[in-house]
């Protein structure tokens, strides 16, 4: 079942910590896939507070582009502004916002001029092209 939820603000990131604002969150067929339970892997399981209580929610989301809005003071490759894309599958995109530690996203280098949309779904399509692109051996040939 999905709901809708609202969250407080996380405290401040501490160490390797970033806060991130998601920009654009695509909806890939994977993550339908997982809302079914049908997917192989399940979003992580998060403890939220909602409305003054803790609950354990999953939060779907596969791929998406953010903004780092706050880091901790251990983070070394990334600054306030910077575009990001999301390293680890059901990253929890479909919400406004998380904290994750640095090693959790990927950096854009927006000087490229690649576009917001094009940025969200970087990862998952450019695994797709290249499995398009690949030879392939007829099943029926061996």
């Amino acid at each position: 079942m999905l709901s809708v939820v609202t969250c407080p603000p996380p405290p401040k990131p501490t160490g390797s910590s970033v806060h991130v604002k998601h920009l654009l969150s695509p909806i890939n067929p994977a993550d339908i896939n997982a809302v079914e339970g049908v997917y192989p892997h399940q979003p992580r399981a998060r403890q939220l507070n909602v409305n003054g209580q803790e609950r354990t929610l999953h939060i779907p989301g596969n791929e998406g582009l953010g903004e780092i809005t706050e880091v901790g003071e251990g983070v070394k490759g990334l600054k306030k502004g910077d575009w990001v894309v999301f390293g680890k599958g059901h990253s929890g995109t479909w919400s406004s916002g998380q904290t994750l530690e640095e090693g959790d996203v990927i950096k854009v280098d927006r000087e490229t001029g690649i576009s917001p949309v094009n940025a969200a779904t970087l990862l998952v399509r450019s695994a797709q092209k290249h499995y398009w692109f690949q030879p392939h051996v007829d099943p029926q040939a061996t």
